[in-house]
C-alpha cells in the first residue's frame, strides 16, 4: 500500500496487521525510501492482530511517501494472508 502525507506536524501512524492462525507474513514499513520497521507477524499469540505504532517525527513538516509492504514467502514458516485495519496517519 502506498500513501503520500504532505507536511504534517506531529506525524504518526498507527494499525493493526493480523494474520490466519499457524501462518506468518514479514510487515515492512517505508517513510519514502527509508525502512523504518522489518517484523514478523505470525499467527501463534492469542491474538492473531498485533498493534503497529510509529512515530514518524524525524520526517516533521515534511511530504512524505509511506508504503507497506506485505512479503509471505517466509523461511520455516507456513505463508499467509496479510490482514490490515484502523490505518490512522496523525497529523
Amino acid at each position: 500500500m502506498r500513501r503520500t502525507v504532505t507536511r504534517v506536524e506531529h506525524p504518526h501512524l498507527s494499525f493493526q496487521a493480523g494474520v490466519d492462525p499457524g501462518r506468518a507474513w514479514q510487515l515492512q514499513v517505508y517513510v519514502n525510501d527509508q525502512r523504518i520497521l522489518d517484523e514478523l507477524i505470525d499467527g501463534i499469540a492469542a491474538s492473531n492482530w498485533r498493534d503497529i505504532d510509529l512515530d514518524l517525527s524525524a520526517f516533521k513538516s515534511q511530504n512524505v511517501t509511506l508504503r507497506l509492504y506485505q512479503l509471505v514467502l517466509i523461511p520455516h514458516h507456513e505463508a499467509g494472508n496479510a490482514y490490515w485495519r484502523d490505518l490512522v496517519v496523525s497529523k
